[in-house]
């Protein structure tokens, strides 16, 4: 697990590593969401149909996550975002997880995360 600033995170200041999971932390250390994507996580937050647009100038929040982070600029841009790898998710969730789990996904893993850690824009 990696955590990055928001702005670090958009400029891509990091090692691609099979990351799948992200938690998004606000400038008081509350977490706000968890999300997964299998290809590329950056992709899943700017590419076609993400959370946000970021088109150089303007900042557009296109979901929940990305409207709070455009409501809360500049600041936001500090805010802190965490990438998980599957390996990462799983040791982190280790007691929640049965003993003979022999393969886990992220889609199987992301809801015990979110148990876990309690988001508040991840609602139900």
């Amino acid at each position: 697990m990696i955590e990055l600033d928001f702005i670090q995170f958009h400029e891509q200041q990091y090692r691609e590593n099979r990351y799948e999971l992200y938690v998004l932390r606000n400038g008081s250390g509350d977490i706000l969401y968890i999300g997964i994507s299998k290809n590329n996580i950056w992709e899943r937050w700017f590419g076609w149909g993400g959370h946000m647009t970021w088109d150089g100038k303007v900042i557009y929040g296109e979901s929940p996550i990305g409207v709070k982070i455009e409501n809360h600029l500049p600041n936001s841009l500090n805010w802190k975002i965490q990438l998980w790898t599957l390996e990462d998710c799983i040791k982190f969730c280790c007691t929640e997880l049965p003993s003979d789990t022999i393969e886990i996904t992220i889609h199987e893993i992301e809801p015990i995360m979110i148990h876990k850690l309690s988001p508040a824009l991840n609602g139900g």
